[in-house]
């Protein structure tokens, strides 16, 4: 498979599934969200919102900041209940309209706030915490030999270039002059569905999203010494607190490497079934706009479908990756408009 850049999100998918990673990166295909995530996804505008209200009031005298999703923000007028209806407005009729929600999930929403903002007195509210940087996104390229990649497509035109990581931190704060602290929301479970275990402090410490956020804060913070990485379970026991310092870089280095090198050695994609595909994957469960195609024999030993049924779309890809070149696939069935290939030279556009 062609791959030229990773994200935690994109390392958790290949775990997942070799397939559907191959829909989302390779083809451009993007599931529709589930209304649990976009409740999540407003928990986060909230938080995010309050920790810039914060850094505003840290940094100028400015009344005012503004948000460019749920607009201006006044640091006096706009309390916590303004803020999470304002950012539950954008989500539920601007971002997400594939959902319908109503004041149930309003309550929801303020349950997870509230949860997240009082916890141990308060102790991990953006209000309370020195404000380093909110939402942070970041795009690093990793100059080494082995994350160098080259392809070579049907019209024979070459691309190369490094393997670039990508992400966004929910919030770095200052602890003191030496440590700085990256604080991580989640609203789900603290558990790890692609393995089906609980995740334990040992397995968070080997956790690809929190040694990328130290990979890339280390490289833009360079003269702080120590790093706590707190990834707070909201409604799943709260924060977890790890340390990570320059001795593990060489071991997320691998870990980041590994990846690279098992997803671009892939040619036919495995499909990973399970009852996950029709419970939690959405091309397990639709087909593409258009085709009725259904299977061409008696059913085979971990078909997603009956005899008689349409092929869904992680079946129709696997169908025609059989038949045609990878290549041919990505050219002719990639989502109108995506575009994969880029080149990425060096690092010099940061983090």
């Amino acid at each position: 498979m062609e791959v030229n850049s990773l994200s935690s999100s994109s390392c958790g998918t290949f775990d997942f599934c070799p397939m559907k990673w191959f829909l989302v990166y390779n083809l451009g295909y993007r599931e529709s969200p589930h209304y649990k995530a976009t409740l999540g996804s407003i928990c986060h505008k909230v938080l995010e919102t309050i920790a810039n209200k914060k850094l505003t009031i840290q940094n100028s005298k400015r009344k005012t900041f503004v948000d460019k999703e749920i607009g201006k923000i006044h640091i006096e007028k706009h309390d916590v209940e303004n803020i999470i209806e304002r950012s539950y407005k954008y989500y539920t009729t601007v971002q997400d309209t594939h959902n319908k929600y109503d004041e149930s999930h309003l309550k929801t929403v303020k349950e997870w706030v509230y949860k997240a903002l009082l916890y141990n007195n308060g102790e991990y509210d953006p209000m309370n915490l020195h404000i380093i940087e909110p939402e942070q996104k970041f795009s690093y390229v990793i100059e080494k030999p082995w994350s160098m990649y080259e392809t070579q497509l049907l019209s024979g035109e070459m691309i190369d270039g490094f393997l670039t990581i990508n992400g966004i931190i929910d919030l770095v704060t200052k602890v003191d002059n030496d440590t700085y602290m990256v604080l991580d929301w989640k609203t789900g479970r603290k558990y790890d569905w692609n393995k089906d275990r609980n995740k334990t402090y040992e397995l968070l410490h080997d956790d690809i999203q929190l040694m990328m956020y130290y990979y890339v804060c280390s490289k833009k913070y360079p003269n702080i010494t120590n790093w706590n990485i707190c990834i707070n379970y909201i409604n799943d026991g709260g924060p977890v607190v790890l340390t990570f310092g320059p001795e593990d870089m060489d071991r997320i280095e691998n870990k980041i490497r590994g990846y690279f090198e098992d997803i671009k050695s892939v040619e036919i994609p495995r499909q990973n079934k399970s009852w996950k595909c029709k419970k939690f994957c959405y091309f397990g469960t639709t087909t593409f706009g258009d085709t009725h195609i259904k299977p061409l024999t008696q059913r085979k030993d971990g078909e997603l479908e009956n005899v008689g049924q349409y092929m869904c779309k992680c079946s129709q890809v696997k169908y025609c990756l059989e038949n045609r070149p990878i290549d041919s696939v990505i050219i002719n069935m990639k989502q109108e408009g995506f575009e994969f290939r880029k080149n990425n030279k060096s690092s010099e556009s940061g983090v």
